[in-house]
């Protein structure tokens, strides 16, 4: 088998560390276990013995079923952190020292001379494939060293990539800063971002402020859009730069500490193709063709109202004219 890399090392370490932090804890405090027989009690008794002190702890008080056991064909599981503690009787008394609990197994065939434990119980938990990968586990954790980085990823029991989901309430961090929380940050900042302006349409400058909220995290923002003429006494400016926007901003996670995770933002809007007439300027243009349409047409029905009048007036002033004269002439 190749040798493993320095960082591979690490890696499987820390995974392993994960699966058997008990048992790895257990060693790193240099103790052994050991069992006597306490003849006032009656009663087999483990302890815990520091290697540096000598000092013995009590663990574990029991009796063995057949009250007699065999010391030489008793071992202790250095893979699980099972004592196995053989009874007379054939069965083994199993201590486990992660979870301090004491079983007992079934009667082992009594012609062993003695036992001896696997290398791993079940199946493969580490291996090293062929292009230099580590597998951890039967579906496995995978990492291998490609183009100077250090790839980590999942498979299933068929060989395909599977999702990797850290849960249990672990959190994945790098370099102590946690990345979800990071994450749920950022769509806060970008929230509060948003709801500054980018143009100032109608003024020299226009200004605000905006919040946002994700998952727990609050941000607030404060920013400023203005001509970009104003910037400058250059008079020569090209079209496309007098009718552009500056917009500045700067955002921050609001928590009980005061403010964290400062974001600032700046940009340039630029104005393209012919001034478009706003909305009310159309609404006035259309109530004046409106108005002049009616007034067109009011004019109309006045004037023929008017020839209608001169007409009868003519009439009667023929009428009256005639009279005058048949007057005259009795």
């Amino acid at each position: 088998m190749k040798q493993l890399t320095i960082l591979k090392i690490l890696i499987l370490s820390f995974v392993m560390s994960i699966m058997t932090v008990g048992i790895i804890e257990a060693a790193n405090e240099d103790f052994f276990l050991g069992v006597k027989y306490n003849s006032v009690a009656k009663k087999n008794e483990i302890y815990k013995i520091s290697q540096t002190t000598g000092e013995s702890v009590l663990l574990k008080q029991f009796s063995f079923p057949s009250g007699y056991w065999q010391p030489g064909a008793s071992f202790m599981d250095s893979y699980n952190g099972n004592l196995y503690l053989k009874d007379s009787n054939g069965q083994y008394m199993q201590y486990n020292y992660i979870n301090d609990t004491l079983t007992t197994t079934p009667v082992m065939d009594s012609d062993f001379q003695t036992m001896f434990q696997t290398p791993w119980a079940g199946s493969g938990i580490v291996s090293e494939a062929a292009d230099g990968s580590v597998h951890i586990g039967e579906n496995s954790l995978v990492t291998i060293e490609q183009n100077g980085k250090q790839s980590l990823y999942a498979t299933n029991a068929k060989g395909k990539a599977i999702p990797i989901n850290i849960n249990n309430g672990s959190s994945l961090q790098v370099n102590g800063v946690d990345v979800m929380d990071k994450i749920d940050g950022t769509v806060a900042l970008s929230s509060a971002m948003s709801a500054l302006p980018n143009s100032s349409e109608d003024a020299t400058s226009t200004c605000g402020m905006g919040t946002g909220f994700h998952k727990g995290l609050s941000a607030i923002s404060a920013g400023c859009a203005m001509d970009f003429a104003t910037l400058t006494q250059n008079s020569n400016l090209s079209p496309l730069f007098k009718r552009a926007s500056v917009n500045l901003g700067t955002s921050a996670i609001m928590n009980n500490k005061g403010f964290s995770n400062f974001a600032l933002r700046a940009g340039l809007t630029f104005k393209l193709g012919a001034k478009k007439l706003s909305s009310s300027t159309l609404s006035m243009d259309e109530d004046l063709q409106r108005y002049s349409t009616g007034t067109n047409t009011r004019i109309a029905e006045l004037k023929k109202e008017n020839d209608v009048l001169r007409a009868e007036m003519d009439a009667l002033n023929a009428k009256l004219d005639a009279l005058i004269a048949s007057l005259n002439n009795g």
